[in-house]
């Protein structure tokens, strides 16, 4: 990885928001000119050009979302602050390659190969060169008045590594949505991202419960063997399990471990899905329905104790 030491300035909202970068893995991040009437933040990490929004009635909330590829392309909003770098375990200068007409980029390649390549209408990938920042790094810069309400991950892939690399300082966050594989299926090539091997014992070793894991980009038919439904209740329901906490949780991993055989081998292809986590000593009430929907068990039809396939 290339390294430098130097600034990046990013205007939102009529403010600058500064990031202060020193060479080397220990990179220091200040996060400058925030407004003082801030209580809440919104922290989102790879948010494409749909970063999650603070609620249009509360002028307490802001959003902090790190695009470094299509930040350019993010609608503006008066408490949105667009930082155009990628987060990791380490700081400076990298290769990202973008896929999907720049919609998707990663530090890795994608594992997915012939045939499934044309979904990511990749056969023009571009290489750009981006500022990576750490976690830690991200959180420590964050002012210890300002409470971090929300975190969305989607890093395409690299989801368990920023986790981890946060240490113990993920514990400022409330709660978090972050985009996990499953049953040993990878989308891309190097890092581990698996729910039960990776996401979930990192999250419950830091202090969160699990509230609910619901299927994304190709886990819709593992959803439908996991639970026993057909494919049009799938559509009405894609939770795996929704409400139970750390029980449920453990219970998904024990029933995908028997529908592998009982061996979880890894293997290239998309098996995605949202994982949800609150903190078990989260001072704040959940985010709004409106923002974020999924740690409330009530808000799912079918909890995990009411599938058939046991």
């Amino acid at each position: 990885m290339l390294r430098r030491v130097g600034s990046l300035c990013m205007r939102a909202a009529g403010l600058r928001l500064w990031l202060l970068l020193a060479g080397g893995a220990q990179a220091s991040l200040v996060l400058k000119d925030l407004p003082a009437n801030a209580k809440r933040l919104l922290l989102n990490i790879g948010s494409n050009v749909n970063p999650i929004l603070p609620p249009d009635d509360d002028e307490a909330v802001i959003t902090v979302a790190f695009e470094p590829v299509v930040f350019s392309q993010i609608t503006p909003h008066k408490r949105l602050y667009v930082v155009p770098a990628a987060v990791s375990n380490e700081s400076g200068l990298t290769t990202m390659v973008a896929y999907n007409h720049g919609l998707s980029a990663s530090l890795g390649a994608p594992a997915i190969r012939q045939a499934a390549l044309e979904t990511w209408r990749s056969d023009a990938p571009q290489t750009v060169v981006v500022p990576v920042v750490t976690m830690a790094s991200v959180l420590a810069g964050i002012r210890g008045d300002l409470a971090i309400w929300f975190l969305k991950t989607d890093a395409q892939g690299l989801d368990f590594t920023i986790l981890a690399a946060a240490g113990l300082a993920l514990q400022r966050i409330q709660y978090v949505l972050v985009e996990v594989w499953l049953s040993g299926v990878y989308s891309y090539d190097g890092p581990s991202n698996d729910y039960c091997q990776d996401i979930l014992p990192l999250m419950l070793a830091r202090g969160f419960e699990p509230t609910s894991l619901s299927a994304a980009s190709g886990a819709e038919m593992h959803l439908a063997h996991y639970t026993n439904r057909t494919k049009a209740e799938v559509a009405h329901n894609r939770f795996f399990f929704s409400g139970g906490g750390e029980e449920a949780a453990r219970e998904y991993c024990e029933r995908e471990l028997r529908l592998m055989g009982g061996k979880i081998e890894r293997r290239s292809g998309i098996r995605e899905a949202n994982a949800y986590f609150k903190f078990r000593k989260a001072l704040i009430s959940e985010p709004p329905l409106g923002m974020h929907k999924h740690f409330k068990s009530g808000d799912a039809p079918h909890k995990a104790t009411s599938h058939r396939h046991r």
